[in-house]
Formats: structure tokens, C-alpha cells, sequence
């Protein structure tokens, strides 16, 4: 795994839903239905008697990098074979309902993991993550084509400590299930201490698969109420703004002409040498932008450089001056210095667009990220050198805004619905019954729905009560939307 945009875009796809077991074939039209035959739970007493938040008083001294790499070691010297029995078993262990003989099998599945759950236990109790990539150091092209391996098999841990929870859950070891998903949430938390999307984008899905068990233990039987303990989680868990704010950086360490377009004294021939490099770094970015090759002979690839600065200069020129640059010191410019500079101011207005979106609550963010997600389009979609955006760096190596958003919030949507089942399951320890709105519920505040600060959508009828996370606009029903349907037995 690298840091290439095109899998930050497949990341967000891929972490945007699970499906549940519920549903043999689920349909992509209509929002999961997830079934929560619920018992009545009071307040655990000490009300905080359990924490999903590994606390800082609970930590020890100590970098948890070192030992999280020393995890996935372990990881590696477990044969493949062994995986592969695991992927073979996936569905039956993780989404089928378990019997006595498919729980022996994941234990004795999970034996060989004991030294990489040790290393991992030992990570997820130190008091910082600092993974120390150096990434502020790296130029050109291998900004974006640094590997992450280790990105990729924490989420492989990530899926070992969804079947050791499971297991327990079955088992109703549900202290010991907390405490597994404790380590899953930490896990996801310091996957995103790198400071990039695709990092950020990895615990995001790290934390919607310990989310799965999550709902799993609130509607096993006789579970403890984890109202409060879902409240100790950092909201968001992954916050994607320091993340963005990093990458900000990026087109400069990759094209290091946008710091000093506008200050730097190049000769003309200069300029052509920075531009006809820019557009072969980035013919190497995408294939669809391939202008030149290694067979083109250097005076065609000068002469069809020469031919886009002239298609480009007039609308660069133009907007310059219109940005209040003398006219008489934009005419003494080069023609390439011209497009460099339009670049250059064009790359940060993007990613200053983009930035600022992380700097609203989740509401306005997302209506912000809906129109900076529909100019990047437009830029996108108008042939690329004509000028009003410069060379198309920023279209390049922008991630998709609404996405990214969409993929924080997923997971502080779905803990407000389950604190608020937990609400109901609270309730009915005091009443006996399902409340017959959320605001009946009077024993704990129910969380409203981050995204528009209101109720969640609640309906009881022949004692049944349904509970909906609803979408946003343009998004999957199934990938996003949640229907659960909620029962309360004894």
C-alpha cells in the first residue's frame, strides 16, 4: 500500500459499510437491516466501570510504534497456509451464527496468535504512537509512492481481534470483549498518528470493524450497558484535519517551483526546463495525462510544451493581471513563468478549499465539501491546459472531499445510534418497555445525529421499535444507511 490518491478513493469505498449476516443477500438499494434483540440494561454501577478509550492514566511510558511493527512480525511468521484457513472461514466465523464446533475451530485458529496479541496488547497501553516516517523529507514522486505495508496488515490485525471478540461475546466473556475492542479502537486511533489520508483511512475502517462487535455485545444476552463506555471515545475517533492540513504540503515537496513561482529570478529557458519537467512528473501520476515517453525525441517534446504555454498563456495572463499583478511586470514575464505562477496560486486555492471544509462543524463542512467537491469536477472536467487552472496538479493529487468527510463522520453517526439504543436499553431496565419516543427517555440525554443535530429517526409499533441512521445526500443505501429493528426480550 502507498500513499497514491487512487487508493485513498478505493479505501473510502471499501471502509464505507460492512454487511451484516443478517442478510444472506443484501440489497445495495435499501439501508442494512440489522436485527437488536435486546435486553434491559441499567447503568453499569460505577457508572464508568467500563471504557472503550484506553486512558491516559492506563498507559504506560513508551512509543507504541516499535511494538505494533513488532505485532505485525509475529503476524508474518504465522504460515500462509494458516491465513488462508482463515479466509476460507471467514464468512462462518465472522457473519454466520456460531455453534460449539465452529467456535472450537477459532479458537484453536487463534492459538498461534498469542505472540502477536502480546505485542499487541503491549502497543495499544503505551502512552504515544509516533510511527516517524520523515515525510516531510521526501521529494518528487516518492511523496505519493512511499509504501505502507504495515498500513495494510494492521488492517489484518484489525480482523484477529474481530474474531477473538466474537468468540468471547459467544461465550459471554464480556469483560474480555471490551477489553479486545479497547485495543481494536486504539489500534484504529494510531494507525491515523501518520498524518495521511490513506493512514487516516485505515483506522477508519479499523474502527467500523470493531463497530461490528460493538453492536454484536450491546444485543447479546444479559451485556452490560455501554452507554458511557461509548462515550469515552474521542469524537471523532480518526479526525482527518491534520491529515489534510499535512498534504497541504505536498504538491511543493513534489513540485518545488509553486513555493517561489512568484519571487525566484529564471531565465525564460529556465522556466520551459521546470514546466516540461512538471508535465512529465505528471504524465507519470496518471497514464490519461501521459503527454510525452521515453521514444518521443526531446525537440517534439519542446515544441508540444511550447504549443500548451501558448494555448495557456493568454487566460493566465489574463487572471493575474484581473488579481491585481502589475500588467507591466506580468508582460516582462516568460510565457512558462506566466502558467507557473497561475499554477502555483490555483494548487493552493484548491487545497485551501479543500482544508477549510475540516474547519466547520460536521453540518456545514458537509454542504461546504458538496460545492468544493463540485469545482473540483469542473476543473476536471475542462480540457486541461487552458489556462484558468494552470497545469492540473492539484485535479493530480486532491483526494475526493465529500468522500474523505463522509468517511470521518461514519463512525460518530453509528456510536451516537448505538448510544442511543443503549438509552433504550437503559430506559427499559426502570419501565419494562421500549419507550415509545426517544424523548421519554429521561435516565441519560440522548445523542442526537451529528450530522444534523436532530433525532435519530424512532417509530415503535406492536413492540417493535425501529431506529434509522439516515443518509446523506448521493450516498449508497447500503454502504451508509442503517435500519436497526429493535426488540426487547427478556
Amino acid at each position: 500500500m502507498n500513499i497514491a490518491r487512487v487508493l485513498v478513493a478505493a479505501l473510502c469505498l471499501h471502509c464505507a459499510g460492512f454487511v451484516f449476516a443478517d442478510e444472506a443477500e443484501p440489497d445495495p438499494n435499501k439501508p442494512q437491516r440489522i436485527e437488536m434483540n435486546i435486553t434491559a440494561a441499567a447503568e453499569p454501577r460505577p457508572a464508568l466501570k467500563y471504557s472503550l478509550e484506553i486512558g491516559l492514566r492506563e498507559r504506560v511510558p513508551g512509543n507504541a510504534a516499535q511494538f505494533y511493527y513488532r505485532a505485525l512480525m509475529a503476524r508474518r511468521f504465522v504460515p500462509d497456509t494458516h491465513w488462508k484457513q482463515f479466509d476460507e472461514n471467514d464468512k462462518a466465523w465472522l457473519e454466520e451464527p456460531l455453534d460449539d464446533k465452529k467456535l472450537a475451530a477459532m479458537k484453536e485458529w487463534l492459538n498461534p496468535l498469542g505472540t502477536t496479541l502480546g505485542e499487541l496488547k503491549t502497543a495499544v497501553y503505551r502512552e504515544h504512537c509516533d510511527w516517524d516516517l520523515q515525510l516531510q523529507g521526501l521529494k518528487g514522486t516518492s511523496v505519493i509512492s512511499f509504501l505502507l505495508p504495515e498500513m495494510q496488515d494492521a488492517r489484518t490485525l484489525a480482523r484477529v481481534l474481530r474474531l477473538k471478540a466474537r468468540i468471547e461475546i459467544a461465550e459471554r466473556r464480556y469483560d474480555d470483549a471490551i477489553e479486545t475492542l479497547r485495543w481494536g479502537y486504539r489500534l484504529a486511533h494510531d494507525c491515523a498518528e501518520q498524518p495521511l489520508l490513506i493512514s487516516n483511512l485505515v483506522g477508519i475502517a479499523i474502527s467500523a470493524i470493531m463497530t461490528e462487535q460493538l453492536t454484536e455485545l450491546i444485543k447479546a444476552p444479559g451485556a452490560p450497558n455501554m452507554y458511557w463506555a461509548i462515550a469515552t471515545l474521542p469524537q471523532p475517533l480518526v479526525d482527518v484535519r491534520r491529515a489534510l492540513e499535512f498534504e497541504r504540503g505536498f504538491p511543493e515537496q513534489i513540485f518545488p517551483f509553486l513555493k517561489d513561482a512568484e519571487t525566484v529570478d529564471r531565465s525564460p529557458q529556465e522556466w520551459q526546463r521546470v514546466l516540461e519537467e512538471t508535465v512529465n512528473e505528471i504524465g507519470k501520476l496518471s497514464n490519461d495525462m501521459q503527454l510525452t515517453n521515453a521514444q518521443t525525441p526531446n525537440w517534439l517534446q519542446h515544441a508540444g510544451m511550447t504549443l500548451m504555454l501558448a494555448k495557456a498563456y493568454p487566460l493566465a495572463k489574463k487572471e493575474l493581471i484581473e488579481q491585481g499583478m502589475d500588467p507591466q511586470r506580468v508582460e516582462a514575464m516568460s510565457v512558462a513563468q506566466v502558467v507557473a505562477i497561475q499554477t502555483a496560486r490555483k494548487t493552493r486555492e484548491a487545497y485551501d478549499d479543500v482544508y477549510k471544509v475540516t474547519l466547520l462543524p460536521y453540518p456545514e463542512s458537509l454542504k461546504m465539501a458538496v460545492r468544493v467537491d463540485e469545482s473540483l469536477k469542473g476543473r476536471m472536467s475542462a480540457t486541461v491546459f487552458f489556462g484558468t487552472q494552470g497545469l492540473p496538479i492539484a485535479q493530480m493529487l486532491l483526494p475526493g472531499t465529500l468522500q474523505v468527510k463522509r468517511a470521518e463522520i461514519r463512525s460518530p453517526r453509528q456510536f451516537a445510534a448505538l448510544q442511543a439504543i443503549e438509552a433504550i436499553r437503559m430506559h427499559a431496565a426502570t419501565n419494562g418497555k421500549l419507550p415509545a419516543t426517544l424523548a421519554e427517555i429521561t435516565v441519560v440525554p440522548v445523542p442526537l445525529n451529528p450530522i444534523t443535530r436532530e433525532p435519530y429517526p424512532y417509530q415503535v409499533k406492536d413492540n417493535e421499535a425501529v431506529l434509522e441512521i439516515p443518509l446523506l445526500a448521493d450516498e449508497q443505501p447500503r454502504n451508509a444507511g442503517k435500519r436497526y429493528v429493535i426488540r426487547l426480550v427478556k
